[in-house]
């Protein structure tokens, strides 16, 4: 009777070790599976990302925050800029409407009386050549105001033609002007291989005359 006892014994032992196996197996295989699918699923959605961060590069909407900032500090720089122009352009217009009605003939200093007189400065007291066939690279007019009297300044604006060269070489010419839009006043500063050679102009006998 012991001798079969433990023979109806020793089967039941080892269905129990087997199903515990089979169950571990289940286990595990369900594990692995899951981990799987959850490697599965980040993998999508790393390849999500990288599509979407292409399709923005591509549509030009990849701007980190650094870009984006420096971009709109440009924008608001160039702004304050436009707007400082236009001022100054409208403080001219107005300076020189005061100035024509206050005697001055300011409708005579247009560009090409302007370029010419500056000819005639360089070539002749400073004896700086300038081709007749060499157009400015600059003109500019910055109208003066009135006296704190009411009255037409010695100087009612300031006048600046530039010549630019290679290498950086240029001949720059400032000219002061008179009501009567006559020269008063004039630098010269020429610039050759990167040395500048400066002419002090001013009034002397009804002349400009080197200072």
């Amino acid at each position: 009777m012991q001798d079969a006892a433990k023979w109806v014994l020793k089967p039941s032992k080892k269905n129990s070790t087997g199903s515990a196996s089979g169950f571990g197996i289940l286990y595990w295989l369900l594990f692995w599976w899951w981990e799987a699918l959850k490697a599965i699923g980040r993998l999508i959605s790393s390849f999500a990302s990288a599509k979407s961060a292409y399709i923005d590069a591509r549509d030009g909407n990849d701007e980190s925050p650094q870009l984006s900032d420096a971009a709109e500090e440009q924008e608001r720089y160039e702004a304050t800029l436009a707007r400082r122009l236009e001022e100054e352009r409208r403080q001219g217009k107005m300076r020189r409407r005061i100035l024509k009605e206050a005697g001055a003939k300011v409708d005579l200093l247009t560009d090409e009386w302007i370029v010419g007189d500056a000819r005639d400065i360089v070539g002749g007291p400073c004896q700086i050549e300038v081709r007749a066939d060499k157009e400015p690279s600059k003109i500019e007019v910055e109208w003066q105001p009135l006296t704190k009297a009411g009255k037409l300044p010695k100087k009612i604006a300031k006048a600046c033609v530039i010549w630019d060269y290679s290498r950086h070489d240029s001949v720059i010419c400032h000219i002061g002007y008179t009501a009567e839009c006559e020269p008063y006043t004039a630098d010269v500063y020429l610039w050759l291989d990167g040395e500048c050679e400066e002419f002090k102009l001013r009034m002397s006998e009804g002349a400009l005359t080197i200072q």
